[in-house]
């Protein structure tokens, strides 16, 4: 297909290079960008071959992978699993903290719609990189929500807020912020969520 593409432009651009001789700059140029496109295609045939290749490997998981230990099951998650199993009409969910309607389904509220709406809908909102702590209106509203609208520091500028991705990966933030900067005995919850012990002493705290 790549060179059947190829003779075809070639092949326009040499008819409109005969008719237009101001047009034999851009078939130059045009010949070029052919001739790069085809030699990328080719360089990532040849790479996924290779990947390919190394992913067929049956040494490679013996080798790398062997010393790495499954992860015990989630009690709490477990549950999510059991239900969706159980074949009872009259089964109920309450392993994980979200709402349901009356008939078992995740129950999205329609101020979380609204919201959705009023992003999709506004055009100024980009895709560029957001700073590296985050967007500030976003750690602005989480400030808000968690001191309330008038407290004084929301703006102070004296609570440090990051984005992050979920409350997991907050909490993994925060771990190895505090281990390279104020390490000290770690305490949590009991009940905590499983994964909330084995995060702060892969980080390297004494939980």
């Amino acid at each position: 297909m790549a060179a059947s593409s190829s003779f075809f432009g070639s092949s326009i651009s040499n008819g409109l290079g005969n008719m237009f001789p101001s047009f034999s700059g851009a078939r130059v140029a045009h010949q070029e960008q052919l001739r790069m496109s085809m030699h990328q295609v080719s360089n990532s045939k040849k790479f996924s071959t290779a990947l390919k290749a190394t992913a067929t490997d049956s040494d490679f998981g013996n080798k790398e992978l062997k010393d790495v230990e499954m992860a015990p099951p989630d009690a709490i998650l477990s549950l999510s699993v059991g239900y969706k199993n159980d074949a009872n009409p009259n089964k109920v969910n309450l392993g994980i903290g979200a709402y349901r309607d009356e008939t078992g389904k995740p129950y999205v509220f329609p101020v979380v719609r609204q919201a959705e709406e009023m992003i999709i809908g506004n055009k100024d909102l980009d895709k560029e990189y957001s700073p590296i702590d985050g967007d500030p209106m976003f750690n602005k509203g989480a400030r808000g929500v968690l001191f309330g609208w008038d407290h004084e520091d929301v703006n102070s500028g004296r609570v440090a807020s990051a984005q992050t991705l979920s409350g997991t990966g907050a909490l993994r933030v925060l771990a190895d912020f505090l281990i390279k900067h104020r390490p000290a005995q770690i305490y949590v919850s009991n009940p905590t969520w499983g994964n909330h012990n084995a995060l702060f002493k892969s980080a390297g705290f004494d939980v």
